[in-house]
């Protein structure tokens, strides 16, 4: 009887062990998928140049639009009335690219303005949506995000490109990007 009883103690202590070192793996994975960077593929700004005399260029590519059936009373009020603008605003319906640089603006945002007047759109205005572009990790090996709010922009008159306003980096994902 004795014998069992110290089987049974041992065979406790077994699963004991098996059952902590469970438990610490468990957690410990799920600690780093907290920690875990999802890539965008869909929303980048890959860094081209960081010696621009016009500021740090970006290559950036993004999704926005969606379908005309998904604002049947139009989304974006123009000079001509409230109407749908194909490959503008929220959804993922489109890919648009464009060369953004970036420079320094007040109380620590910034501003990019498009390098070619034939980026994002032939329209004389751009609905911006809302979006985070991943930028790849710092010096310091952390994350880091272009964002750049919803804005409705014109286009220059001289220029011809668009400048956003308000654009900001950051070590995590801010916009949804919907």
């Amino acid at each position: 009887m004795r014998d069992n009883n110290l089987k049974n103690q041992n065979y406790s202590k077994v699963i004991y062990f098996f059952g902590m070192v469970f438990l610490i793996v468990f957690l410990s994975s799920c600690s780093k998928k907290e920690n875990e960077v999802r890539f965008d593929h869909d929303n980048t700004a890959i860094l081209m140049s960081n010696s621009h005399k016009s500021g740090t260029l970006y290559n950036v590519t993004m999704v926005c639009g969606h379908l005309a059936s998904q604002c049947p009373n139009g989304c974006v009020t123009t000079e001509v009335g409230t109407v749908h603008v194909n490959c503008q605003g929220w959804g993922h319906t489109c890919t648009r690219t464009a060369s953004l640089s970036v420079v320094p603006a007040a109380g620590g945002v910034y501003t990019a303005t498009t390098q070619d007047s034939t980026d994002l759109t032939s329209d004389p205005y751009f609905n911006m949506p809302a979006r985070s572009l991943y930028t790849g990790m710092d010096d310091s090996g952390l994350p880091r995000w272009l964002n750049i709010p919803a804005q409705f922009v014109l286009r220059d008159s001289t220029t011809r490109l668009f400048t956003f306003n308000g654009v900001f980096f950051s070590q995590q994902q801010v916009y949804k990007n919907q």
